[in-house]
């Protein structure tokens, strides 16, 4: 069944794109370099768990999984270091293993969603999960972080910078310090090889106009702009500890349907203060430890369509196409309402754990997100009442008329369907 999977891995993304394992690696090989070289690259580790991977593997009781010299067990270590995105593979009828059946460097692995592969329900088993992995691959790899002392921080000092928590087309967002506050920051700065162009920092600038006056526990707070003088702009930011609704996906699977709607309820939130229109998406909303969500980067999507003398791509414009309304593919004004069919989208991902609408390129999905009637999330998981499939699909209507016309309405809806009452929805 493995082989089998790797089989279709190869013809969805081809050879060059999949590593597998042991069989890729040249004899004579260090394990433990081959696989630092491999994981420096990679996206996306498949962890293949058996019914046998915590059996004894000898008399004495020792498990292949408890030798930290394990090629298996290195590999994985390696991943959930790197913070590469670890999926673990159920097989022939394995288990789950508990955290207390984990050796401590594994630990993390047993917090991480599953996939089950079966072999009377191979097909769509293996369906979903190149589903998932179809939305992963379709971002952009990350570049390896530079380090830190040669970004070139604000020109006050007041910020002393440290680990890099996240990296752009135009910028990178550090983790910083108010060493006159003495509190935690973010703070944005433009990338070392766009600092010095004016176009960049014209981008950078209005992304901080856009959020510069918001001012909502929903929306991550701005604390400080830097115009460019005698140094790259850079943005002062709250910072958040938490990750990023994407992240949580990526690593745990869809969420809990009521957590998914108390989110959601925080993001509209947001959505109805800011009037920003444009730059929803997983990525950019923000899971505290309590369970809250905080929206970032306002309106950063409509203020990149503004340059229209700029020469810019497909991609840069729609992204990979799954966070845009039908009206904004046509290239027609947005407003409310296409922010409530963006919230759609990011509270079907939430539920699903993909976005309504997956192809295999950026015109692809757009195509799609302008003509293609969006499916109920309960045709694609369980436990999705009628009620909180109605409001997903008013949500996702074509015609901005048939939308809920505002974020406030989207956000009254789901507080009627998480009190158990029917929502207006499923009125019309």
């Amino acid at each position: 069944m493995v082989g089998r999977l790797g089989d279709k891995l190869v013809d969805r993304f081809g050879a060059e794109r999949v590593f597998v394992d042991v069989e890729s690696i040249p004899p004579g090989v260090d394990f433990a370099d081959e696989i630092e070289r491999e994981l420096s690259t990679c996206v996306v580790l498949l962890a293949i768990i058996g019914p046998l991977w915590l059996t004894a593997a000898d008399a004495r009781g020792s498990r292949r999984l408890d030798d930290p010299d394990d090629f298996v067990v290195l590999e994985i270590q390696t991943a959930l270091e790197r913070g590469v995105r670890v999926i673990p593979v159920l097989v022939d009828g394995a288990a789950m293993p508990r955290r207390d059946e984990l050796p401590a460097a594994l630990a993390k692995l047993a917090r991480r969603h599953a996939v089950r592969l079966d072999h009377d329900t191979f097909r769509a088993d293996a369906g979903s999960l190149l589903a998932h992995l179809d939305v992963i691959l379709s971002e952009p790899v990350p570049a390896m972080p530079r380090p830190v002392e040669s970004v070139q921080v604000p020109a006050n000092n007041r910020y002393e910078l440290g680990t890099l928590l996240g990296r752009g087309d135009i910028s990178e967002v550090y983790r910083g310090r108010d060493t006159v506050l003495g509190r935690n920051v973010a703070v944005k700065v433009a990338r070392a090889d766009h600092a010095n162009k004016e176009y960049f920092q014209q981008r950078l600038g209005r992304e901080a106009q856009c959020v510069v006056n918001l001012d909502h526990p929903t929306i991550v707070a701005v604390y400080e702009v830097g115009d460019g003088k005698g140094a790259p702009p850079y943005i002062v930011m709250e910072y958040v500890d938490g990750r990023t609704l994407r992240e949580s996906i990526a690593s745990l699977g869809p969420l809990k349907r009521d957590h998914a709607m108390a989110l959601m309820c925080d993001v509209v939130e947001a959505l109805d203060f800011g009037h920003q229109h444009g730059g929803l998406e997983p990525a950019n909303i923000m899971i505290t430890r309590s369970g809250r969500a905080k929206v970032m980067d306002f309106g950063v999507a409509a203020g990149r369509i503004a340059d229209k003398d700029d020469e810019v791509r497909i991609e840069t414009i729609f992204g990979t196409g799954h966070y845009v309304s039908p009206e904004q593919t046509r290239g027609h004004t947005m407003d409310a309402r296409s922010d409530v069919y963006v919230a759609g989208c990011v509270l079907f991902e939430a539920l699903v754990g993909r976005p309504p609408f997956v192809g295999g390129s950026t015109m692809d999905v757009v195509l799609l997100q302008a003509e293609k009637p969006p499916e109920p999330p309960s045709a694609h998981t369980t436990g999705i009442s009628p009620e909180l499939d109605a409001v997903v699909l008013k949500a996702l209507a074509k015609s901005p008329a048939d939308r809920y016309q505002g974020a406030g309405e989207l956000g009254k809806d789901l507080v009627r369907v998480r009190a158990g009452l029917r929502p207006s929805a499923m009125s019309q």
